[in-house]
């Protein structure tokens, strides 16, 4: 998860967002990163919690917003794709409910093969805030499924 915190006045404001994800910082995963056989994501989901717009208590909408996934060190993304639907963006006050990327079959398998050589990646989130001040946290989730064979 990670928290947007965007404290100044105005309207139609970039963000951009940028976490690593490590797979090793599961202990389990650390234990055997060495000796990974397969990674298999199944699907990338993300939720909002603590909305909130004070002092102008409006809904913010996140505009053209786009999720890409790069391995280390990459400038163009493995996989790109929309937040939520593009005509209407996403009512960040309202997307509390787990919802689930569209990333299809063939993107989720270069995502697991970034995966298995490098451990990591980078979550790339950015769009466009519609108003702000807001605050709020982005819970994102990861359904992977990793074989490694620890006899190895």
């Amino acid at each position: 998860h990670w928290v947007a915190d965007e404290n100044a006045d105005g309207t139609d404001v970039p963000y951009v967002d940028i976490q690593t994800v490590d797979l090793s910082s599961d202990p389990e995963v650390a234990k055997y990163a060495d000796k990974i056989k397969q990674v298999k994501v199944t699907k990338i989901t993300y939720a909002v919690t603590n909305y909130n717009s004070e002092p102008h208590n409006s809904a913010v909408i996140f505009n053209n917003g786009v999720a890409s996934f790069l391995a280390l060190g990459a400038t163009a993304p493995t996989v790109s794709v929309p937040y939520g639907a593009a005509a209407t963006g996403v009512n960040l006050q309202t997307a509390t409910a787990e919802t689930e990327l569209q990333i299809d079959a063939a993107e989720l398998k270069e995502l697991a093969d970034t995966f298995k050589a490098d451990k990591q990646l980078v979550y790339k989130s950015e769009g466009t805030l519609s108003v702000v001040p807001v605050s709020f946290t982005v819970v994102s989730k990861f359904y992977v499924t990793i074989t490694a064979n620890p006899l190895d």
